[in-house]
């Protein structure tokens, strides 16, 4: 997910731990629990090995360790020397040893290297390829069909936005040459399917250097980790030594979900989601994820807009804000969009005669804080008695598939997960 998310105070979510921290609150807790105060009597209680004997510091520490997701105080104490071995030393950078171009998904992970002292180059390709058009076809014409996309969605001249588009292009063709390449990439889809795009395209580049991999889906004491952004610098210097290098298998993986996903139909992509990829095991879940963009039969909806709009129909009137909150924090099994994604996700929804959603907007508030309610056409839809396809809403895509309410247009079954046509 691309959006920003600011490093908090707490260590649950940005993940830089102390010992001195931790131990501070294992006798917090034990002190707590003593004064038979209850909800550290809970929390105890609920770690300990035995009931038998009064609480002890023991106790109180696994019940921490635990709480941030390690098994035991010990495996939380030698993490914490891993990331305090991982700093720098002396003031050198951390990639200062070699010319280094960096490249990740997210456009504010920049700020958050330069934190940590990374001096390298710093690429980002935030191009939100879970929407729009994906084709598999001659990379300028490729180029111009997601460069009238960008523009669209955020709302720009097309030409400037596909000036952006070659520059990036440009130097990452020019910087790549001899340098070490390391990919910073999470776990949602938006960030694997960029990270399969630039794997496809380093499978044919035979001049470049060498090229290494950060993939995060989780980080110990990160109670959820949902972005590379919020982590503390000391956590990025310490996935920094975990990098490895991309091997054949990944090279291999990331070329053909590329040409699963820009094909003009789901039969590739789903053949390879069913599989466990595990050369990046990451990007079967994307890929899954992906899959479940194709229409639902009964609905006509894919899977981003049915979880809207039965939001909404289950907790409205509710603001366009508290949709997508809700969305990301309970429904969404792999939180990807940003809030103009799920703006345009929304779009379709509100508009023509048969919209399922309506807005109000409360003049002199932003956007976002206007209330959504579910149509008369909505509820036909969400309870299958129309399909949201028969009413010919604009057209949109799930990689280089196009949904366009014809009869030959793809859907995904619910029951098989197996696409076919409608």
């Amino acid at each position: 997910m691309s959006s920003a998310v600011p490093a908090p105070s707490s260590p649950f979510v940005h993940g830089h731990l102390t010992q001195e921290r931790q131990e501070r609150r294992a006798r917090n807790l034990l002190r707590g629990a003593r004064r038979h105060h209850s909800p550290a009597v809970l929390r105890l209680a609920a770690r300990r090995r035995s009931q038998r004997q009064p609480f002890t510091l023991a106790d109180a520490r696994r019940a921490i360790a635990r709480e941030q997701g390690f098994p035991d105080w010990a495996s939380q104490s030698h993490h914490i020397r891993e990331l305090e071995h991982s700093q720098p030393l002396y003031g050198l950078s951390p990639d200062g040893d070699e010319a280094t171009l960096h490249l990740c998904g997210a456009m504010d992970l920049t700020p958050r290297l330069r934190e940590a002292g990374f001096v390298g180059e710093i690429l980002s390709l935030a191009d939100p390829y879970s929407l729009g058009p994906l084709r598999n076809e001659p990379i300028p014409l490729f180029r111009r069909r997601r460069s009238r996309f960008l523009a669209n969605l955020r709302q720009q001249d097309w030409q400037r936005v596909a000036r952006e588009q070659q520059d990036i292009q440009d130097r990452l063709a020019e910087a790549a040459r001899g340098r070490r390449v390391v990919l910073w990439f999470q776990h949602d889809s938006q960030d694997q399917l960029i990270l399969a795009r630039l794997l496809h395209q380093f499978s044919h580049n035979s001049n470049g250097g060498p090229l290494q991999l950060i993939a995060v889906e989780s980080v110990p004491g990160v109670k959820r980790f949902r972005c590379l952004t919020q982590l503390a610098p000391f956590v990025l210097n310490w996935l920094w030594q975990r990098r490895r290098t991309v091997s054949a298998a990944q090279l291999s993986l990331g070329e053909a979900a590329w040409r699963a996903v820009t094909a003009n139909h789901p039969e590739a992509l789903y053949h390879l989601s069913r599989h466990t990829t595990s050369a990046l095991p990451m990007l079967g879940r994307a890929l899954r994820r992906h899959l479940l963009e194709l229409p639902d039969p009964a609905t006509g909806l894919g899977l981003s807009e049915q979880l809207a709009a039965q939001l909404v129909a289950e907790r409205g009137p509710i603001s366009i804000r508290g949709v997508y909150n809700a969305l990301q924090e309970e429904r969404e099994p792999l939180p990807y969009l940003s809030p103009q994604m799920f703006r345009w996700v929304l779009k379709p929804l509100l508009e023509g005669e048969r919209a399922l959603l309506e807005y109000h907007r409360t003049p002199g508030r932003p956007w976002d804080e206007g209330l959504l309610d579910v149509t008369h056409a909505g509820h036909g839809v969400l309870s299958g008695y129309r399909n949201w396809l028969d009413s010919r809403p604009p057209i949109r895509w799930v990689g280089g598939i196009p949904i366009d309410g014809t009869h030959a247009c793809w859907c995904i079954d619910k029951s098989s997960g197996q696409p076919r046509q409608r």
